[in-house]
C-alpha cells in the first residue's frame, strides 16, 4: 500500500483529577497521495484529537503511544524539534474556528509575513537564506497571491484589516490561503465550515476541493457532515468514542452502511420526503470508565452478550470496506 500518511495502532490517555481518560483506542487509518479522506462521527468521539496527534500539538497531560508515519518517517519517534519542523514545513491545517484561530491584536498581513518568513527560514538552510531571499517575491506580494487564489476580493486590503473586521467566510479563506503557505503535500481540515452559514459553506467545500485539485494535495477532512464526507472524499473512516467502527470507499459505505452506528448517523439525517427521523439513544461513554469490549454496545440496538465484553476485530466485507463488529462474524 503506497500512503502519504499512515496511522497505527494509535492510543492516546490523558491524566485527570478522576482517573485516566483513554480517548483514542488503537486509531489506524491511512491517506494515499492525492487522496481525500473523510472522518465523520459526533461531536466528541474523539476525530479532533486523532488531528492534533498527527500534528503533534496535544497538551504535556497527554500520553500517546502508537505510529504516525509520513512517507515512511515515523514522527512519534524522532526528537520533538526535528518532529515539529517536518510537521509544519510539509503539513497544512485549517481550524475548524475562524475567528478563534485569528489573533485578534494582529492585522492580517502581519500574522501572514510572519508565517512566510518562518517557512522561508526552515525550507532553506540558514547561511543560504539572505541570498535567497533577495530572489523570491517580497511577503507581501507572496500573501496578496495566495489571497488572490482562495478568491478574496481585494486582497491589499484585507491584509491591513483585523480578523474582526472580516466576515466568517472571509476570514476562513484566510486560513485555508495561510495552510498553502510553504511546500505542504498533506492537509488536515478539521471542520473547516463549522458556524458558517450554508451558501458560505458550500463556497468554502469548493474552495477546498479546488485547491487539493491543483496543488495535487492529500486530505484528512473531519467533519460530522455526511453530505460534505461523501461529496468530497475518495473514502470514509466512521469513529465512535475513539474506535475506528467502520471505513470503506465512500460510495460502498453510505449505499450499504453495516456498522449500526453508522446506520444511526445516516438515519439521524433529517429528509425532505419523511415526516420525521430516528436518533440514536443514549451519550458518549465515559472515556474514564469505558466499556471493556464494544464501546458502542450500551446505545446499540443490536448489542449482544459479546459485544460488552469483546472489542470486535475489524472485517472486510467487500473489497475495500472494513467493519468493526460482532454482526459479522466469520460465517458472514
Amino acid at each position: 500500500m503506497d500512503a502519504l500518511l499512515k496511522v497505527e495502532d494509535l492510543h492516546v490517555n490523558f491524566k485527570t483529577p478522576f482517573g485516566m481518560a483513554k480517548v483514542l483506542n488503537g486509531v489506524s487509518l491511512y491517506i494515499k497521495p492525492q487522496e481525500i479522506v473523510s472522518l465523520v462521527g459526533e461531536t466528541g468521539c474523539g476525530k479532533s484529537i486523532t488531528a492534533k496527534s498527527i500534528l503533534d500539538v496535544l497538551p504535556e497531560t497527554s500520553i500517546i503511544s502508537g505510529k504516525i508515519s509520513l512517507k515512511d518517517k515515523d514522527f512519534l519517534s524522532i526528537g520533538k524539534k526535528e518532529r515539529r519542523t517536518l510537521i509544519r514545513s510539509r503539513i497544512g491545517y485549517i481550524p475548524q474556528n475562524p475567528m478563534t484561530s485569528l489573533n485578534p491584536v494582529f492585522t492580517i498581513g502581519e500574522v501572514f509575513f510572519d508565517l512566510i518568513k518562518w517557512h522561508g527560514k526552515e525550507i532553506v538552510p540558514w547561511r543560504a537564506y539572505r541570498k535567497w531571499k533577495r530572489h523570491i517575491k517580497e511577503e507581501r506580494d507572496i500573501a496578496i497571491e495566495l489571497l488572490k487564489k482562495v478568491h478574496l476580493p481585494q486582497p491589499e486590503d484585507v491584509l491591513s484589516k483585523y480578523p474582526t473586521q472580516l466576515s466568517g467566510g472571509m476570514r476562513q479563506r484566510v486560513l485555508i490561503a495561510m495552510s498553502m503557505i510553504g511546500n505542504r503535500e498533506f492537509l488536515i481540515a478539521d471542520e473547516p465550515t463549522t458556524a458558517l452559514d450554508v451558501t458560505i459553506q458550500k463556497g468554502i467545500v469548493e474552495l477546498i476541493k479546488e485547491k487539493v485539485e491543483e496543488e495535487r494535495l492529500s486530505v484528512l477532512y473531519i467533519t460530522h457532515n455526511l453530505g460534505v464526507a461523501k461529496y468530497l472524499s475518495n473514502r470514509i473512516y466512521v469513529m465512535y468514542a475513539g474506535d475506528i467502527v467502520e471505513f470503506g470507499p465512500s460510495e460502498s459505505l453510505l449505499r450499504n452502511p453495516l456498522h449500526p452506528y453508522t446506520q444511526g448517523l445516516l438515519n439521524s439525517i433529517p429528509k425532505l420526503v419523511k415526516t420525521g427521523f430516528s436518533g440514536i439513544p443514549g451519550r458518549l461513554p465515559s472515556y474514564i470508565t469505558p466499556p471493556e469490549g464494544c464501546r458502542f454496545s450500551p446505545r446499540c440496538p443490536k448489542s449482544m452478550e459479546i459485544c460488552n465484553n469483546i472489542k470486535p476485530p475489524l472485517k472486510e466485507v467487500e473489497e475495500g470496506h472494513f467493519v468493526r463488529c460482532h454482526l459479522y462474524g466469520k460465517d458472514n
